[in-house]
């Protein structure tokens, strides 16, 4: 949105959906590692019943995914 001009640039050059990979793959890369840290500071719940267990993993994965939105996916390339 700060660089309407950023998105007509990248198209014209055919260089638009290489740096959408790029991120895409760079955001996956950091979610996973940052759920796994996130994972081992906050463990899984020792308890049988999993929908806690999914609860708590979807918790960790969704804050995982705010940090990378702000940090890799909204950054200007």
């Amino acid at each position: 949105d700060n660089q309407p001009e950023r998105y007509t640039i990248l198209k014209m050059d055919g260089s638009l959906m290489e740096v959408m990979h790029r991120v895409q793959d760079e955001a996956t890369e950091k979610i996973e590692a940052l759920t796994q840290q996130m994972l081992q500071q906050e463990p899984m719940p020792q308890t049988e019943d999993i929908l806690e267990r999914t609860r708590h993993l979807n918790d960790l994965k969704l804050m995982a995914e705010e940090t990378v939105l702000q940090t890799i996916v909204l950054i200007p390339r």
